[in-house]
């Protein structure tokens, strides 16, 4: 196949227990002119001889690559520059489609010379409950007409079509580190003409409760995500453009990993715990002075405004409260308030 309307890249890392269902939704997608692109990260369960059976049934359609272990920004990098599509659709393996997405999301990216279309998708957690998170009905647009949908965008890449041109032009998925997503959502939607909503569930996220609970060293990569976005604006000059956008976007994120600190339970975390909570404000700091005074902090914030500054205004404090208890009783008390006041700064 020389060329197609939509390459679906799938990226492969210890999923047999799902790979059927995520495949088995891609090669019966209604779009006949597809190609899926599926990049076995070196996994090693079964997961690659479960591809090879897919691509011997479906050899037009079905394309496998396997590449040593470099994380899920490298392998959908690498599946990007396979990719032959005027369309790219990212589909995490543990995931799957609703079979009429590809048609529903190329025709209408068609029908309306888009660059990014934007869709809804189904949480599957854990125990089978499901969340249909649908996006409103609105007309096609551009961000510089409305500057607010960048904060409210989900940090995402599989919930967009995304023109190939345009990924090529941002550079990519920044490779080793965590939260990579998080940039490439934002300098995809500031870069795009035009951009289109399906308000329809087209995509099921399995929801890991795990990586959520979870502190590592990459755990502070989301600085550094954050600082890649900044970066991108700096340079291609929307920083002051967007400023107020980013600005509230580098906060809520940042909030979001005070409140996770809450629910790490592994034992001898001190050390990362303080780390993350002195890395966080010294960016916000550094970067972002007169954050408080940001417009979409104080509308959200209108409720239980003195917890949250309580929290936020007293760096010192915050730490001894991690530190106290190796980061468990105290802090959990102190930071429920942000589970309770601050929900919205938690939804993608």
């Amino acid at each position: 196949m020389d060329t197609c309307k939509v390459s679906i890249i799938v990226p492969v890392y210890k999923v047999e227990q799902y790979l059927g269902q995520c495949m088995d939704s891609l090669v019966g997608q209604t779009l006949e002119e597809i190609e899926i692109i599926a990049v076995n990260d070196g996994s090693p369960d079964n997961s690659l001889a479960i591809l090879q059976e897919y691509r011997d049934r479906d050899p037009e359609k079905v394309n496998v690559f396997s590449i040593e272990n470099q994380g899920v920004s490298h392998a959908r990098n690498y599946g990007v520059s396979k990719a032959k599509g005027e369309y790219l659709l990212f589909v995490d393996s543990d995931d799957y489609l609703e079979k009429n997405a590809c048609q529903k999301l190329y025709e209408h990216a068609k029908l309306h010379d888009n660059d990014l279309v934007l869709f809804g998708r189904y949480n599957l957690r854990e125990g089978g409950e499901t969340e249909k998170l649908y996006l409103p009905v609105v007309e096609d647009f551009s961000l510089r007409e409305y500057k607010e949908e960048m904060a409210r965008l989900s940090p995402f890449p599989w919930d967009k079509l995304i023109r190939r041109e345009l990924f090529q032009e941002i550079g990519g998925f920044p490779e080793g580190i965590r939260f990579e997503d998080l940039p490439v959502a934002h300098m995809l939607a500031v870069s795009a003409r035009k951009i289109g909503v399906v308000s329809e569930c087209l995509y099921h996220y399995r929801v890991q409760a795990g990586f959520l609970n979870t502190l590592t060293e990459h755990t502070l990569d989301i600085v550094t995500a954050l600082k890649i976005l900044v970066n991108f604006l700096k340079d291609k000059g929307l920083y002051q453009e967007y400023h107020q956008e980013v600005e509230y976007i580098c906060v809520r994120h940042c909030c979001y990993r005070f409140v996770n600190l809450r629910k790490f339970t592994e034992k001898g975390k001190l050390d990362l715990q303080m780390r993350l909570v002195q890395l966080v404000y010294d960016f916000l700091e550094s970067e972002f002075p007169k954050w408080r005074e940001n417009p979409y902090v104080r509308r959200k914030m209108a409720v239980g405004m003195k917890h949250f500054l309580f929290v936020c205004e007293r760096p010192k404090l915050m730490m001894k409260f991690v530190q106290k208890t190796d980061g468990k009783s105290i802090l959990r008390k102190k930071l429920w308030v942000w589970v309770r006041y601050f929900p919205y700064l938690l939804r993608n």
